[in-house]
C-alpha cells in the first residue's frame, strides 16, 4: 500500500480542518488494511466524509483572505497579500453544476507542474521578454504518460496565449502579453482526461524607457545636439556611446522630460551613437533598450559617405530585411550606388546598381540571400560599407513549385533606380512597358509589408510576350496564377489583366476573375483594394476534366469541361496588364504546363508570403493533414474547439437513432468541455438528410461530465439557458457556415434593441427567438475499428426543439408550427382547409402535436383576405382595408413587419414559407420565429 501511505503523508501536510484531515487519514488506513473490498469501501468513505467535507469547505471559505479555491482545478491555494503562493492542494468536492446531478469520476493519469525558476515573483523592464520555465508530466501508476497537454496563459481570468505542453521541460515566452505594473499570471495545463493543474506567477513590469527625436540617420557639420527623453521612476543614469567608446553620461531624476546632449565635431564619415539608461527598482538593476542612430559628419574630404543603420547581427534565412541607409557623394547628386550580397566564400551572390539622392530615402530591402557568414555591401565610388550578418540556415518544409514552370514574373530584386528599369525578361520571354514614370509613385516599389511590387497607375500598361492559350490545355493540364491588388478603382468593370480572343481565354477585372473555354466558363469575385492570389487550374482530360479557381489558396469554384471542349485561341494573345480606370499592384504571375493539385496551390500561396514569420504561421495553420491527407485531431491548432461522436456507426437518415458518446473539447475554455455518454444521436433536417454530409441532433439524456463534475444540462455559451439537446449544423448547401448563427444573432440583437420581444423574453432576457451557436470541427470515432475520421466544419447550435431556450415551458398556450414546403396552398396562406395539413405543417411546440384547432383559424382568416379571389377593385380595396384594420387582432405587428423587412433585406427567399415557424404564446396573436437563415445574401454553394 505504498501509494496509500504516500497519500496519507500528503494529506497530513494539507490545509484542511482537523476533523476532515483525520477522517481522510483514517479512511485511507482502512483502505490499506481492507483493500480486497476496495469498491465498497470507496462508497462508504464517500458517504462518511461527504457531510464533513462540505461543512469544512464552508468553514475554509469563511476563514479569511488567506485561502483561495479554484473551482476549475478543484485545488485549494494559500494566499499572501492578495497573491497566490505555492502549489494548490486537491480538495474533495461533491458533484453538481450546470443543472445539478452528482457523480464521481476515476482518473488514471495524474498531472503535475513544477516550477523551474528560482522565484515566482519576477521584476522586469518594459519591453523585455519574460520566460516561464516549468516541467509538465501526466502519468499513470505505471509511469506511462498520456502525451502532451493543452496549456493556457491566463491573466486576469482572460486566456492570453495557448501552447502545447510537452512531457518534460517547457519554456513559454510571455513578454509580448504583459502590461506595465503587476501582472498575475496563471499557467494552466489540461491533460487528456480533462484534469487541470496550474502554476502562478507575479510579474512586475517596471517602465524604463529612452527615446530621441533625432532622425535615425542624419548628417551634421560642426557640433551636434542629441535630444532624448527618459521615462521611469527614481534616479537614472544615461550613457552615450559613440563608435563603441563612452563619450559621456548624465544623471536624470525627472521622468518624461526632454533633455539634450552635445557631441563635438567628428571626422568625415558615418558614426554610430548608442544611448541607454540604467536604474535600480524593485531590488533589481534595470536597463532600458539601447537606442542607436547613425550620424555622419561632412568634412573637407571628397570621399563619398555611406551611412547605414542596421543593427541585426544574426538573422534566419528567408527573412525579409530592410537596411536604411544614406549616401552623400560630394561630387554628384544623385550618386551611383552598387548593392551586393557576398556569400560565405567571398563570392558575389547578387548585385544591382541604382542611383540615390542624399536623403535617407528608400531602404535596401532584400530577402534573397544564402545561409552562412554573409556580407551586405554598399559601394559608392571608392567608399565601401560592409554589413556582416550571420544567416542561420532555415529549411522550410515546403517550396515553390518549379516543375513544368513556363513563365514566372516577379518584382523581387527590381528598383526604379536601375539604369534601365523599363525592361523585364524571363528566359527568352520579354515584356514591353508604356506610361510608367519609374519614380516614387509607380514602377518597381514596395507595399506596406515590404513586399516587392510593380505598381501601375491608371494609364500604365505592360504586355508580356507569352501566349498561354496558344495550344489546347486538355492533354497536359495547365495552371495560371496571378498575385495582385487593385487600387483606387473608378470603374469596377475595368479589366486589369487580359488575355482574351473571341470570348476565349482569361480576363480579370477589379473584382472578378474568369477563365473561358469554348464551352466552359469558371469565375469568382474577390475584394478590391487588397492583395489577392487568383489561381486557375485546368485538369488533364485523362483525369476528372475539372476547371478550378482558387482565391488565396482556397478553392472557390469548379466546373467539369466536356470531352470535346477546347481552350486554344484562334488567334493566340499575349498577356496585357493595366487599366485606365484603376491602379494595380502586381506581385507575381506564374504559368505551368500542368495542373497543380490543391496542396501545390497552397504551397505556392504560403511561400510567397512577404515575411518568414508569415510563411511559418501560414504553414502551421494549414499543417492539419496526416499521411493519409485527412484532417486529424492531433494536428489541429491548439485553440480550435472540436466534437467527437463515438460509436459503431453514424446515423444515416432521419429516425436512424444511435446511442453514442459525445465528447466536446474547447482548448481555450476547459470549463465548457464535456463528455456525454449514452447520447441519442439522430440525423436532423428534411432536405439536408439527403446530403453526403449531414446535420445531427443529439439528446444527452444521461447528462454530462467535466473534470469529475456531473450535470444534467449544459450552457452552450456563458449566460445561455442550460439544456440537454443540441443540433450540429454542417451547412453543406451553404458553405459560408455563418449565416445561421450570425444572422440570427443580428436578428436577436435588433429585436432586443427595438423592443420586439416575445412574452418570455420580457420575463427572462436569456430566452431567445432563434438559435445560438459556435463554430467547431466534427469527428467520428469508429469504436469497431478504433479509427477517428473528420466529418466537417460545423456549428454547435441550440436545437429548435429545446422548449426552455424559447420560453415555451412557461407558457401553456404556446404553439409553434414549422412550414414544410414552399408551394402548397396552406403554406402560401391560400386556404384554411386543413384536411391534409400533415404534408404542410409540423408541430414544433408542442412537439409532435396533431391538434390544429388554434392554428387553423389564422390560416383561414388570411385566406379569406386573398384579393385574387375577387374581381372588382372595390372588393379588393374593401378586403385590404379589413385586413389592415384587424391584423393586430391576430398577429404581433412589429415582429411580423420586422421579419418581413429582415428577410427582404437579406434576400431570404427560403424563409417566406419553408423554414418559417408561425408561433403564439397566448393562443391568439401569432408571429414568425427566425430559423435556418443559411440561404441569405445569395447562397454560397460548395
Amino acid at each position: 500500500m505504498a501509494n496509500v501511505n504516500y497519500e496519507v503523508s500528503q494529506i497530513k501536510t494539507a490545509i484542511y480542518g482537523e476533523d476532515v484531515r483525520d477522517a481522510i487519514v483514517n479512511a485511507l488506513k482502512k483502505v490499506g488494511t481492507e483493500g480486497s473490498n476496495l469498491s465498497q469501501l470507496v462508497d462508504t468513505i464517500e458517504a462518511e466524509l461527504s457531510e464533513r467535507i462540505t461543512k469544512n469547505s464552508t468553514t475554509l471559505a469563511l476563514k479569511g483572505d488567506n485561502l483561495y479555491f479554484d473551482d476549475e482545478e478543484k485545488l485549494l491555494y494559500l494566499m499572501s497579500d492578495g497573491q497566490i503562493i505555492g502549489d494548490g492542494i486537491a480538495v474533495a468536492t461533491g458533484g453538481g453544476g450546470g443543472g445539478g446531478g452528482g457523480g464521481s469520476s476515476m482518473y488514471f493519469f495524474k498531472p503535475t507542474l513544477t516550477n523551474l525558476l528560482p522565484d515566482r515573483y519576477i521584476a522586469t523592464a518594459a519591453g523585455k521578454d519574460v520566460v516561464l520555465k516549468f516541467t509538465y508530466s501526466s502519468v499513470d501508476e505505471t509511469g506511462a504518460d498520456d502525451g502532451a497537454g493543452v496549456g493556457r496563459i491566463v491573466i486576469g481570468n482572460v486566456t492570453r496565449k495557448t501552447f502545447t505542453a510537452i512531457q518534460g521541460s517547457n519554456e513559454i515566452h510571455i513578454g509580448d502579453i504583459l502590461s506595465p505594473g503587476s501582472n498575475s499570471i496563471s499557467v494552466k495545463v489540461e491533460n487528456s482526461e480533462g484534469t487541470i493543474r496550474s502554476l502562478n506567477y507575479t510579474v512586475n513590469v517596471v517602465i524604463l524607457e529612452i527615446s530621441t527625436t533625432n532622425a535615425q540617420i542624419d548628417g551634421y557639420q560642426g557640433a551636434a545636439t542629441v535630444y532624448y527623453t527618459v521615462t521611469g521612476s527614481g534616479e537614472k543614469t544615461v550613457y552615450f556611446i559613440l563608435d563603441g567608446n563612452e563619450i559621456g553620461r548624465e544623471s536624470v531624476s525627472t521622468s518624461g522630460r526632454s533633455r539634450s546632449f552635445v557631441i563635438d565635431t567628428q571626422s568625415h564619415g558615418d558614426h554610430i551613437l548608442e544611448m541607454y539608461a540604467e536604474s535600480e527598482a524593485d531590488g533589481i538593476s534595470l536597463e532600458s533598450e539601447h537606442l542607436k542612430i547613425c550620424m555622419y559628419w561632412v568634412g573637407a574630404s571628397s570621399d563619398p559617405i555611406i551611412a547605414p543603420m542596421f543593427t541585426e547581427t544574426s538573422i534566419v534565412e528567408g527573412t525579409t530585411i530592410s537596411i536604411p541607409y544614406a549616401v552623400y557623394d560630394p561630387a554628384i547628386e544623385p550618386a551611383t550606388v552598387m548593392l551586393s550580397v557576398i556569400d560565405g566564400e567571398g563570392e558575389v551572390y547578387s548585385t544591382s546598381t541604382i542611383t540615390k539622392d542624399r536623403s535617407t530615402g528608400d531602404p535596401w530591402i532584400v530577402s534573397d540571400y544564402p545561409a552562412g557568414n554573409i556580407i551586405f555591401r554598399i559601394t559608392c565610388g571608392t567608399t565601401v560599407k560592409d554589413i556582416p550578418v550571420t544567416v542561420e540556415p532555415y529549411t522550410f518544409p515546403i517550396s515553390k513549385v518549379t516543375d513544368s514552370l513556363l513563365l514566372e514574373f516577379t518584382a523581387e530584386g527590381r528598383a526604379n533606380t536601375e539604369s534601365d528599369p523599363g525592361t523585364w525578361s524571363y528566359d527568352d520571354i520579354q515584356a514591353t512597358f508604356s506610361g510608367f514614370g519609374w519614380n516614387t509613385v509607380d514602377g518597381w516599389l514596395y507595399d506596406a509589408d515590404n513586399a516587392a511590387i510593380l505598381r501601375f497607375l491608371p494609364g500604365d500598361s505592360m504586355e508580356i510576350a507569352f501566349k498561354p492559350f496558344e495550344s489546347d490545355m486538355r492533354s497536359t493540364g495547365y495552371t495560371i496564377e496571378v498575385d495582385m491588388a487593385t487600387r483606387d478603382v473608378r470603374d469596377a468593370t475595368s479589366v486589369v489583366v487580359n488575355c482574351m480572343n473571341a470570348d476565349r481565354g482569361l480576363h480579370i477585372t477589379t473584382q472578378k476573375a474568369s477563365l473561358v473555354s469554348e464551352q466552359t466558363n469558371v469565375s469568382m469575385q474577390f475584394n478590391e483594394d487588397s492583395r489577392v492570389r487568383i489561381s486557375f487550374v485546368v485538369e488533364q482530360n485523362t483525369e476528372n476534366r475539372m476547371v478550378y479557381i482558387y482565391i488565396n489558396g482556397i478553392m472557390c469554384g469548379a466546373k467539369q469541361y466536356p470531352t470535346n471542349d477546347n481552350f486554344a485561341q484562334r488567334v493566340a494573345q499575349d498577356i496585357s496588364i493595366g487599366s485606365d480606370y484603376c491602379g494595380l499592384d502586381l506581385y507575381k504571375i506564374r504559368c505551368y504546363r500542368k495542373s497543380l493539385n490543391r496542396n501545390e496551390i497552397v504551397d505556392n500561396f504560403i511561400v510567397d508570403k512577404p515575411t518568414l514569420i508569415e510563411r511559418q504561421n501560414s504553414y502551421e495553420k494549414n499543417n492539419v493533414l496526416n499521411a493519409q491527407e485527412l484532417i486529424y485531431i492531433e494536428g489541429l491548432p491548439t485553440d480550435l474547439p472540436y466534437m467527437v461522436f463515438s460509436g459503431a456507426e453514424l446515423p444515416q437518415f432521419k429516425g436512424d437513432k444511435k446511442s453514442m458518446t459525445v465528447t466536446f473539447k474547447d482548448p481555450l475554455h476547459s470549463d465548457k468541455n464535456f463528455v456525454a455518454e449514452g447520447a441519442e444521436v439522430n440525423v436532423q433536417g428534411t432536405t439536408s438528410q439527403k446530403y453526403p454530409v449531414k446535420n445531427y441532433k443529439f439528446k444527452c439524456k444521461k447528462g454530462f461530465t467535466n473534470n469529475g463534475a456531473s450535470f444534467d444540462k449544459y450552457e452552450l455559451r456563458a449566460g445561455d439557458i442550460p439544456v440537454n439537446t443540441f443540433c450540429i449544423k454542417v451547412d453543406y448547401a451553404s458553405s459560408e457556415g455563418a449565416n445561421n448563427v450570425e444572422l440570427v444573432q443580428l436578428y436577436e440583437d435588433i429585436c432586443k434593441e427595438q423592443g420586439y420581444l416575445t412574452p418570455p423574453q420580457e420575463d427572462d432576457p436569456k430566452v431567445r427567438q432563434g438559435v445560438a451557436g459556435r463554430p467547431i470541427l466534427l469527428f467520428w470515432h469508429d469504436t469497431v475499428h478504433n479509427e477517428t475520421t473528420f466529418i466537417s466544419k460545423a456549428n454547435f447550435n441550440n436545437d429548435k426543439g429545446t422548449r426552455e431556450t424559447y420560453g415555451f415551458d412557461k407558457y401553456p398556450l404556446s404553439q409553434s408550427w414549422e412550414f414544410k414546403n414552399n408551394t402548397t396552398d396552406i403554406c402560401l396562406f391560400k386556404t384554411g382547409d386543413f384536411t391534409n395539413w400533415e404534408n404542410d405543417l409540423e408541430a414544433r411546440e408542442p412537439d409532435g402535436s396533431t391538434d390544429v384547432s388554434l392554428v387553423q383559424p389564422i390560416f383561414a382568416w388570411v385566406a379569406e383576405h386573398d384579393r385574387s379571389t375577387v374581381n372588382t377593385q372595390e372588393e379588393k380595396d374593401a378586403m385590404l382595408a379589413d385586413f389592415k384594420a384587424h391584423f393586430a387582432d391576430h398577429f404581433v405587428v412589429n415582429n411580423m413587419l420586422f421579419f418581413y423587412l429582415f428577410t427582404e433585406f437579406f434576400l431570404m427567399i427560403d424563409n417566406r414559407a419553408k423554414n418559417m415557424f408561425i408561433t403564439t404564446y397566448d393562443g391568439v396573436h401569432w408571429f414568425i420565429l427566425p430559423y435556418d437563415f443559411d440561404t441569405a445574401i445569395g447562397i454560397l454553394t460548395r
